[in-house]
């Protein structure tokens, strides 16, 4: 199963954030078999990834996955990054 499908599998993961807003955690908890089937291909795909946070549906009709990052070598600093869902791996 690929991120599409994981995507269509679990619309709550879908979240139009504003900042810094997150997910409820009783969605992400309802949610915990799918976060960790994304999570499995976001971590063979992404160096320095940390952990998903959520789709984000964008005005374009594009869906970004919103994830945790390190931002450095020396994994210091997390930070939030967005990319298209059709160019990771494993989509």
């Amino acid at each position: 199963m690929g991120l599409i499908d994981l995507f269509k599998a679990y619309p709550e993961l879908t979240f139009n954030n504003e900042g810094y807003d997150k997910l409820d955690s009783a969605v992400m908890l309802r949610n915990k078999e799918g976060i960790e089937k994304i999570e499995s291909i976001l971590a063979k795909c992404i160096a320095g990834f940390v952990r998903f946070q959520n789709f984000k549906p964008c005005k374009d009709g594009s869906i970004k996955v919103r994830y945790q990052v390190y931002y450095d070598e020396t994994r210091t600093f997390i930070g939030v990054a967005y990319t298209d869902i059709t160019e990771i791996e494993g989509v």
